[in-house]
């Protein structure tokens, strides 16, 4: 089957109605030589084609050009349906079978030897920005008996005895070398003034001079976890 002459057709037949949205007649925008093989968003790149057409179009794109993992996920986004698209119209199961098996494979290529790159400074605060206020999803929740069952069964045997690294002698004394808890500086943390342990400590960025990290803290209204990363980011130091 020539699969580019029919999709010329179909686009052939497009351009000569001449068709402009607002007619009463639903169609979606098409790009004719498609954005990943080196299309553009010129006008003339640029086509209307009923929901049936463009889903259609995007089906004979994978068959003219098989090696293209974007026209697949492409097919893979038509076939999620939303209120305002027109249904893409599937013959047969085999045929949704088919094409869910070449999105999946298409998804694997595409993602094979990716490495995730970490999470920036300001994105980790975004994220947490945007879930101030909003309660946890498993609020309200309780696991049924057959659940508390089977996560029982499945955490049976962990961090017991030698498996529980935490109870190692390396692990300790890893811990006691590098956890600033237990360094020296760190004594008398979270102290008040009158304690002969308390330590001053001062704000590079604020440039300001605490008498007590009890002080710091509060003013600053950080955890302690988050002061101990602060001074591991040497954003503030001890005086």
């Amino acid at each position: 089957m020539n699969y580019l002459k029919i999709y010329n057709i179909i686009i052939e037949k497009a351009k000569l109605e001449e068709r402009k949205k607002g007619c009463g007649v639903y169609y979606e925008l098409h790009h004719i030589i498609p954005k990943c093989l080196g299309g553009t968003n010129k006008k003339e790149n640029i086509i209307h084609l009923t929901g049936k057409e463009h889903w259609v179009s995007h089906l004979l794109l994978v068959e003219i050009y098989p090696n293209s993992l974007k026209l697949k996920l492409a097919i893979g986004r038509m076939m999620k349906k939303s209120s305002n698209q027109c249904k893409n119209e599937i013959s047969s199961g085999r045929q949704f079978e088919r094409l869910k098996i070449m999105v999946s494979k298409a998804h694997g290529d595409l993602l094979r030897g990716r490495k995730m790159k970490p999470f920036s400074d300001e994105h980790k605060k975004n994220i947490s920005k945007s879930k101030i206020g909003k309660p946890s999803k498993r609020k309200g929740k309780s696991c049924t008996d057959d659940q508390k069952k089977r996560i029982g069964m499945a955490s049976k045997g962990r961090n017991v005895g030698d498996k529980n690294h935490t109870k190692r002698p390396e692990y300790r004394e890893y811990m006691r070398k590098n956890n600033p808890m237990h360094r020296k500086e760190s004594i008398g943390m979270f102290k008040d003034e009158k304690n002969p342990n308390a330590k001053k400590v001062k704000h590079i960025k604020l440039n300001k001079i605490y008498n007590t990290i009890k002080e710091c803290v509060n003013e600053l209204k950080l955890t302690r976890r988050g002061f101990e990363k602060m001074v591991k980011n040497k954003i503030i130091v001890y005086v």
